[in-house]
């Protein structure tokens, strides 16, 4: 899968608002230009999708039951008309990340603009991966939620996040979960979508997020 960015897209990445930096911080946007010239070779996108009925899950041996019961119980709540749900995990790789820290101690914008770019990366995969789920879903007359991920209030990150890696058993070449319940490469998301014929969107996925009131990078979500 090919992901293409644009200057606006790295400046969102990194919460700023293209139109105001263009105006008033002409210096960020050619940090931005840099970026783009540097990282573009850099993103390498990755993702393990699998969709599953509930009853799939309750018998999939690799979660834990007590694991799996919590989870297909906030599931439930936070997508009630869901009658079977994919899973995903998708990562862009950990060599912009590299290059962003590489900047990091000679050249702090540059590095900065570089990390944006990543979060503008991971968020257009996800983006692409959400489509193609959706495309797929709808030609078979089903209907999908928003992606729904672990870290919010409702569905917090340890109990979330095991659930998801336990089930799709992702290359850990590719990305791993670690003791604290975090992805790495760090440019990495995981979701659940709800799928059925009564199934529809909803709000926005910020508004399944703790930080929902004061997060600067609401301004990068695209659904």
């Amino acid at each position: 899968m090919n992901i293409e960015l644009t200057i606006d897209d790295i400046l969102r990445g990194q919460g700023a608002d293209p139109v105001k930096i263009g105006l008033r911080k002409p210096a960020l946007l050619r940090m931005a230009e840099s970026a783009l010239e540097l990282g573009n070779d850099q993103i390498d996108p990755r993702t393990v999708t699998k969709g599953f009925s509930r009853e799939e899950l309750i018998n999939h041996h690799a979660v834990p039951r007590e694991l799996m019961e919590k989870n297909l119980s906030l599931l439930a709540e936070m997508l009630p008309e869901a009658e079977s749900y994919v899973l995903a995990i998708c990562t862009i790789g950990s060599d912009l990340e590299n290059l962003s820290s590489k900047f990091m101690s000679t050249d702090m914008a540059l590095a900065m603009a570089l990390d944006g770019m990543a979060n503008a990366a991971i968020d257009r995969l996800v983006e692409c991966v959400f489509r193609d789920l959706t495309d797929k879903a709808e030609s078979e007359g089903l209907g999908v939620s928003l992606p729904v991920s672990p870290g919010s209030h409702t569905w917090p990150l340890e109990v979330g996040q095991p659930f998801i890696f336990a089930a799709l058993d992702p290359d850990p070449q590719m990305v791993r979960l670690t003791d604290h319940f975090l992805m790495l490469p760090r440019k990495s998301a995981s979701f659940v979508l709800g799928v059925g014929p009564q199934v529809k969107r909803h709000g926005k996925t910020c508004d399944y997020c703790s930080k929902v009131d004061d997060c600067r990078f609401r301004i990068r979500k695209t659904f």
